[in-house]
């Protein structure tokens, strides 16, 4: 009976033994081996590195000992004075671990206390390496998959789990094998002269390093172990001194290679870093993350130059150009972006140049040719691409690849592919460096060989009556253009159209429109057939970002605010699809609470290619686009693609109502449909019309004259302006000048309306002494002057009466930071050589606003994207933010930045400000010099 009882206390002890190895006998010291466990049991899940609540961490020694907000956590050699104890034992509020957490034992905090009384000894050098204990599962394969790939001259390394082998290209001999890694190996990357190799590892959740191997003697040399999980990067520095290291962990180190200790440590991303790149001094390193930016740190001590914030979610790789003047990176939102390498300085910007949709599933990887003329780039889906790496322009696409690519390298002629099945695989590139065959961009500029008026502007066109039936292509009425019908949509059991046949030959332009009758009811909707009734295509929109409505939607008239998702990556001149509207970006947001202005920039909005501006709702999807001729296809990058046919609802100038206009260039010789219907598909007696098909007559006319009968403060500035209606496509620059001025009164120019432009303000200016009798004050008169194939046109407009006031109590100066001497049109004893300012095209130049006051107290505001009058399209006040350009009280002058955007034509304009208080006192103008642009 007793064997058997004694028997159950051994087993009990036993059990006892194993389940609490911590217990100590009285004599016994604890050692930081045994106490880490508990706290990384109980604590560490909210206390660690990535987790620090109350800034405490305690997922190792040191940490421990920092402490947290509260101070410093314990108190070696008295555990009953230090926090950590007060916390577990409950003497201390709140009790940690929280009461609905798992709670240390008894023995376990006595542990802890005994080893705090003890001097809470840390741990004795470099310690065992930390281990994983995971069930071991038995490959079904002998292949690992293969998971990083490195070239360097006629070696070719291979990454896999726990291994790296090492094969000589264009040979048959077995691959060299190189064990003893513990973990995945995540990247490899080999130093000059190709003795030794850096391959990046670790193991998920406990460490990561990256080890360097001696490839004469295929053993691992060193280990930089600097991070808490799996390393995903490594990169080598041009000289071949440094390393860095990013990782899971968040962080990225860099390292010397002569030494194991760290010599800094990059700290600032929120997620993972996937991947690291060094520029080619050495001096900046850029890392790629999971939290969706791209970060430019100096290396010599760990700063942070600059965040891109550009990307929509996380990054996976970055590479810097071969001539270390722009990266790119690339991720989950399947986009390449480019920026220009700039930032030596924080603070300073690195402007995004191109963001390219590239792929239709998340970028994996980029990477440069040996030759750096090509990048590369490979996506989750199996996709590899190559790209023209100044424009981001497709090149070729290999589209029978396995799915499984896990990674690839480059020679000067092959892709080296390795996948997750443990195969090799080699491709050939260096034939397919051919551009991907598309049409020719759509020409959606007015060709330069516009058509004459007609010789005989006072002929008709033939002039007809509508004959029912007419609702289908065999009953359409012919019609010999030009021609005008009246005709009406009538009531019936099917929804009426009436359909006009006429001949057209190729490229013959006309305009075809449709309006309402007095007292009709109809929505005109116009659009022109083939000859075999399908709709005639007019261009080919390939979408290159995609994006939706945010903030509030749009009506059907705005032109400001447009905030749309991803605003940053647009550019000006661009055009934006918005479910079958086209509209032009005019004018950047003046910020994140702001939004795009679209063409033109004041009034009621333009839509493109004749559709139909509309109202557009919340989080409506809307896409950047590309026009492209018709029949034009496109590799497929995961956006659509949008075919625009001649048709128009509302004309797409605004300017007569719910009424029609179409422009349309016959694609061929041969006969077409105009069809007419009801938009809202309504019909009945009171829906009226008539119908024009003319040949199109490029003219203009004096739309208004803004600031008619203007007030001139004797001795300053003031503008007159002019408005313009284009009709049918003319497009040519306007001249603008003013006649029969009186004495005494001057005007500023000439001022030149530009191709496109639809308004231009002349600087007016009266001396201090000028004086007027009533003939003179109402005889000056507005010409504006342009030529059409050789022909010069020229209208008129008076611009009422001049009033003279007395000075203003408020006058403002512009100046040019540098000056140059400029002839003016002008007799004016009083005015001086006009100042110029040159810009090129993608530059920032400035000039300086001033003000004298003679009794105005209050704050000047000089307005906000029209802060300067008369910049051409493309220049703007940068950076005014959402008040725009204004001078406080207590200031009298302040420096504006004037920016051109890439695509700026060189061109001369003479700019000015205007205050928006004080009777609205105007600047003198300066000449802005559009210069030529220079290569990169």
């Amino acid at each position: 009976m007793s064997t058997k009882h004694d028997s159950v206390i051994q087993i009990i002890a036993f059990c006892l033994a194993f389940l609490l190895p911590q217990v100590q006998t009285q004599g016994d010291e604890p050692t930081y081996a045994q106490i880490q466990p508990i706290l990384t049991k109980y604590c560490a899940g909210c206390h660690n590195a990535d987790e620090a609540n109350g800034d405490f961490a305690l997922d190792d020694y040191e940490a421990l000992f920092r402490g947290g907000e509260h101070g410093t956590a314990l108190t070696s050699g008295t555990a009953a004075s230090s926090r950590i104890i007060q916390y577990m034992r409950g003497t201390l509020q709140p009790l940690m671990p929280p009461e609905e957490e798992p709670q240390p034992s008894p023995a376990e905090i006595d542990l802890i206390e005994k080893w705090i009384d003890s001097g809470a000894p840390g741990p004795k050098g470099r310690g065992a390496p930390t281990t994983l204990n995971v069930p071991k599962i038995t490959p079904r394969t002998n292949q690992r998959p293969i998971t990083a790939l490195s070239i360097s001259k006629n070696k070719l390394a291979i990454g896999r789990y726990g291994s790296v082998q090492i094969q000589t290209l264009h040979s048959q001999e077995p691959a060299q094998t190189i064990k003893g890694i513990t973990g995945k190996v995540t990247s490899l990357s080999f130093l000059k002269g190709d003795r030794f190799l850096v391959a990046g590892t670790g193991v998920t959740g406990l460490y990561g390093e990256a080890i360097l191997i001696d490839l004469t003697t295929l053993q691992i040399s060193k280990r930089f172990q600097g991070h808490r999980d799996l390393v995903y990067s490594v990169a080598i520095s041009a000289d071949g001194i440094y390393l860095a290291t990013s990782a899971y962990d968040k962080t990225s180190v860099l390292w010397k290679l002569d030494s194991l200790e760290p010599v800094t440590r990059f700290l600032g991303h929120n997620d993972s870093v996937f991947q690291n790149a060094f520029d080619q001094s050495g001096k900046r390193l850029l890392t790629a993350s999971g939290d969706a930016t791209v970060k430019i740190w100096r290396t010599s001590d760990g700063i942070r130059l600059d965040t891109r914030n550009e990307p929509l979610k996380a990054q996976h790789t970055v590479v810097v150009s071969p001539d270390g003047g722009s990266f790119y990176s690339a991720g989950e939102d399947n986009r390449i972006r480019k920026w220009k390498l700039e930032s030596t300085a924080p603070d300073q910007i690195n402007h995004l140049s191109v963001s390219r949709f590239a792929h239709e599933s998340s970028i994996q990887s980029l990477q440069f040719s040996p030759c750096g003329g090509f990048l590369f780039s490979s996506a989750a889906n199996g996709s590899i691409k190559i790209w023209n790496p100044q424009t981001l322009t497709e090149i070729y696409e290999f589209k029978d690849l396995p799915n499984n690519i896990q990674a690839f390298a480059l020679t000067d002629e092959q892709i080296i592919i390795g996948t997750s099945k443990g195969q090799i695989q080699k491709i050939n590139w260096s034939d397919q460096t051919q551009p991907v065959k598309v049409n020719s961009p759509a020409n959606t500029e007015v060709a330069s060989n516009l058509p004459e008026t007609l010789s005989d502007p006072k002929s008709q066109p033939n002039a007809a009556v509508e004959n029912e039936p007419n609702n289908s292509l065999a009953d359409a009425n012919v019609r010999s253009a030009p021609f005008t019908t009246a005709g009406a949509i009538t009531q019936s059991d099917a929804i009426d159209q009436d359909l006009f046949r006429f001949h057209a030959t190729k490229g013959s332009r006309w305009t075809i429109e449709a309006r309402a009758t007095k007292d009709s009811q109809v929505d005109t909707h116009i659009s022109v057939l083939a000859g075999d009734g399908k709709p005639v295509p007019r261009v080919v929109l390939r979408s290159v970002r995609d994006s939706y409505f945010t903030f509030r939607g749009k009506n059907s008239t705005q032109i400001s605010d447009f905030r749309i998702h991803n605003w940053e990556e647009m550019h000006l001149n661009e055009l934006l699809y918005c479910n079958g509207e086209v509209v032009r970006l005019y004018h950047y947001p003046r910020g994140p609470d702001s939004g795009y202005n679209v063409y033109p920039n004041f009034g009621k909005r333009h839509a493109m290619f004749d559709t139909t501006p509309i109202a557009h709702a919340l989080h409506e999807p809307c896409f950047i686009v590309e026009a492209y001729p018709p029949g034009s296809t496109f590799p497929e990058i995961g956006l659509p693609v949008f075919e625009l046919n001649y048709e128009n609802d509302d004309a797409a100038t605004q300017e007569i109502g719910t009424d029609s206009r179409l422009s349309f260039t016959a694609p061929h010789d041969g006969d077409y449909f105009v069809r007419i219907r009801d938009a809202r598909n309504f019909g009945g007696d009171q829906f009226g019309y008539t119908l024009s098909v003319r040949k199109e007559m490029p003219d203009f006319k004096i739309k208004n004259v803004i600031g008619k009968n203007p007030k001139l403060a004797l001795g300053g500035y003031q503008r007159l302006g002019i408005e313009l209606e284009r009709i049918d496509n003319f497009e040519e620059s306007v001249q603008i000048k003013i006649k029969d001025l009186p004495p005494g009164v001057s005007a500023i120019g000439p001022v030149e309306i530009e191709q496109k432009g639809l308004k231009a303000f002349v600087t007016l200016h009266a001396t201090k002494d000028a004086k007027l009798d009533d003939n003179a004050a109402k005889a000056a008169t507005l010409t504006a002057t342009a030529k059409l194939n050789g022909k010069r046109i020229v209208k008129e407009s008076k611009i009422g009466k001049i009033e003279l006031v007395p000075p203003l109590k408020l006058s403002v100066a512009l100046q040019a930071t540098s000056n140059a001497g400029s002839t003016l049109e002008s007799s004016d004893p009083e005015l001086t050589p006009i100042p110029e300012i040159s810009i090129r095209p993608g530059g920032t130049s400035t000039a300086e606003i001033s003000i004298t006051r003679a009794g105005h107290k209050g704050r000047v505001n000089f307005g906000k994207e029209d802060a300067a009058l008369n910049l051409p399209f493309g220049v703007y006040v940068d950076n005014t933010g959402l008040n725009g350009v204004l001078l406080p009280p207590d200031k009298n002058s302040r420096t504006i930045f004037l920016t051109a955007e890439s695509w700026v034509k060189p061109c001369s304009r003479l700019i000015f400000v205007r205050a928006g208080e004080a009777g609205n006192p105007c600047s003198n103008p300066i000449r802005l010099t559009v210069l030529p642009k220079t290569s990169e």
